[in-house]
């Protein structure tokens, strides 16, 4: 028996190969966590090299690695900054797997655009980067909160930041 058997975990920007979803994805999987994994839609032409030649889904992928693992998966999109979907995402959850035991708040804004000295940074970019680190965990660990309330059990709530 693995140390999370029975346990739910929630995974925000968990789609790319090589990142620090995937890989708790990964290792809650192998612990034995069913795992919702969760990102944007991203466009497979922005893809990395490596992500296309793997024929890599995002998301889906991710859920197939954690399935190969013999955990359940389910793969959503979800803006973390828009408080609709981040409920959607809980209900969701629930509906599936009837729980919720850990949060991992590890949604980032996309690479690149914010990656500037300081006094060429676009206002809104920079905003939009706000947006999903804080104002996302804010939604994501509210909601999971009223969830770990009623189930009156704990839980976990882990927030990643990284550049």
């Amino acid at each position: 028996m693995g140390e999370l058997d029975g346990k739910v975990a929630i995974i925000t920007g968990a789609s790319r190969r090589k990142s620090i979803g995937n890989s708790t994805a990964m290792a809650l999987s192998l612990l034995g966590a069913d795992i919702v994994v969760t990102g944007t839609e991203r466009n497979p032409e922005t893809f990395p090299s490596d992500e296309k030649t793997a024929g890599w889904k995002g998301i889906e992928s991710t859920a197939e690695q954690v399935r190969k693992n013999g955990r359940r998966a389910l793969p959503l999109v979800v803006d973390v900054t828009n408080e609709k979907q981040v409920y959607s995402m809980v209900d969701s959850t629930i509906k599936e797997f009837g729980r919720i035991d850990i949060l991992v708040n590890n949604a980032g804004f996309k690479f690149g655009p914010d990656r500037v000295p300081l006094l060429e940074l676009d206002q809104q970019i920079f905003q939009s980067v706000v947006d999903v680190k804080v104002r996302g965990t804010y939604l994501c660990s509210k909601a999971v909160v009223e969830v770990l309330t009623k189930q009156e059990q704990g839980g976990k709530i882990v927030t990643v930041a990284s550049h």
